[in-house]
């Protein structure tokens, strides 16, 4: 179906400890991980197919950046609410995240208890 899993998760991020960490976190807070990917391509392709509820991007990546897949997956899945993840955001970038349909950031190195309040904010 279309309709997106209310509590599924895809989490894209290039970096094994990243993803495994975020993983457990969303776990904890009642979500399904759904899938992960490695990069903005495969974030894409995972977005369509399982238009999760939520999807965290990593913005720096191989082959496709996060701010380069935003677009495609609000296109392949307008339901799924992406969340960026970034070590440093610049007021241009969250502005360009913002713009391209993003609904936030988490900052690394991530913090169970900000994700956990963030996503419960998130999905309220």
């Amino acid at each position: 179906t279309p309709e997106s899993l209310p509590k599924s998760v895809v989490i894209v991020d290039d970096s094994g400890a990243v993803r495994l960490l975020l993983k457990g976190i969303l776990q904890e807070a009642g979500l399904t991980v759904v899938d992960m990917a490695v990069n903005g391509e495969e974030g894409v392709a995972a977005a369509f197919k399982h238009r999760p509820a939520v999807l965290c991007l990593d913005v720096e990546m191989p082959r496709m950046s996060g701010l380069e897949a935003l677009p495609l997956i609000r296109q392949v899945s307008p339901e799924t609410k992406v969340v960026m993840v970034t070590g440093h955001p610049s007021k241009g970038f969250v502005d360009e995240a913002i713009q391209g349909g993003a609904k936030g950031y988490l900052l690394k190195p991530v913090r169970p208890a900000l994700v956990e309040a963030f996503m419960k904010k998130l999905l309220a």
